[in-house]
């Protein structure tokens, strides 16, 4: 097997000219799938924004002349790409906007600067930043903490006292005023009655710093 020569350019003829890429001016067939993207090129979002179906991703300054070979061209659909672009690699020169870009990074900025996004786009985009979101919080919170399925009578008692009298972390209380809140209120089915248990009870509902004496406001850890 031999290999095949290209053919030469005769006299007249001129070479071909190289292939150029071209933007796909039809409308993105899929703006679900994009929208689940979790990071877009700053080309991608251009193009997705203005509602044309992206290239594969190409760089920066590829895309860049890309777009400035259009920039002489009349259509209404080409001079606002042109107009977007230029306001998008302006904030990417000003390191305002990064590549690649969280999708919900840059709606946000397109609504800052009154750029149009696709209603669909945005829908899907932010459909699946409230799931992201959502299953972060589900990560991120400690476990929640079941209620009491029960509480000791003596225990309820003092949680009663404590709100009768209007115990406070910021105020001193006297522990006779607790002691004849406890004696003049302990519920008749009680069992253990007692001068002793009352005062036990009414240093337990006192400040940790009140038996010091004085009116200091007890400093929480």
């Amino acid at each position: 097997m031999t290999n095949k020569l290209p053919d030469p350019i005769r006299p007249g003829r001129s070479a071909p000219a190289p292939k150029t890429r071209r933007l796909q001016l039809e409308e993105p067939y899929d703006f679900e799938y994009w929208g689940k993207m979790s990071t877009w090129t700053l080309p991608q979002a251009h193009s997705l924004c203005v509602g044309t179906s992206p290239l594969d991703p190409p760089s920066i300054s590829t895309y860049d002349n890309l777009i400035n070979s259009m920039s002489k061209r009349q259509e209404p659909l080409l001079q606002n790409m042109v107009r977007v672009w230029l306001l998008l690699k302006n904030a990417y020169d000003a390191f305002e906007l990064h590549d690649p870009i969280k999708p919900i990074n840059f709606i946000a900025w397109a609504d800052l600067h009154e750029i149009d996004i696709p209603g669909e786009l945005r829908d899907s985009v932010e459909r699946i930043e409230q799931r992201r979101a959502s299953k972060r919080t589900q990560n991120d919170s400690p476990a929640k903490e079941t209620a009491l399925e029960y509480i000791p009578p003596y225990l309820e008692f003092m949680l009663l006292a404590a709100r009768e009298t209007r115990l406070s972390g910021d105020k001193r209380e006297k522990i006779e005023n607790i002691m004849g809140w406890l004696n003049a209120n302990w519920p008749s089915g009680l069992e253990g009655k007692s001068n002793r248990m009352i005062r036990s009870m009414a240093t337990l509902l006192r400040r940790p710093d009140d038996k010091k004496g004085g009116n200091t406001r007890w400093k929480k850890n």
